[in-house]
């Protein structure tokens, strides 16, 4: 039920107002994107530390590994603005027009 409902908000918003619909969601996935890349850097590091320091005691020589990096918030920002930008960028090549947009390729 939750899905037909967002689904039905972002068509609602696409009728009234398709270039910052579009906007929006050119950012939105740009976010969830940077998201996603993120949080399995620090699960891929974090992982591969344990193993590396399961290793070293087994050796029985310490070395010094650095920690994950903690998540990022303002990269995820900037690539949403990022996303936002580029997408307002190709709707105003297309004179505003969203479907047109919708039909838009890349030479």
């Amino acid at each position: 039920m939750a899905t037909l409902s967002i689904a039905r908000a972002y068509q609602y918003a696409f009728q009234s107002r398709p270039n910052v619909t579009l906007a929006l969601t050119g950012g939105t996935f740009n976010a969830l994107g940077d998201f996603v890349a993120q949080i399995s850097q620090i699960l891929v590091s974090s992982l591969c530390i344990t193993v590396l320091q399961d290793l070293l005691t087994l050796s029985q020589t310490r070395k010094e590994h650095e920690s994950p990096r903690p998540y990022d918030y303002a990269r995820t920002a900037r690539f949403f603005f990022f996303g936002f930008t580029i997408s307002m960028h190709l709707i105003g090549e297309n004179q505003g027009s969203a479907r047109s947009f919708l039909h838009y390729q890349v030479l």
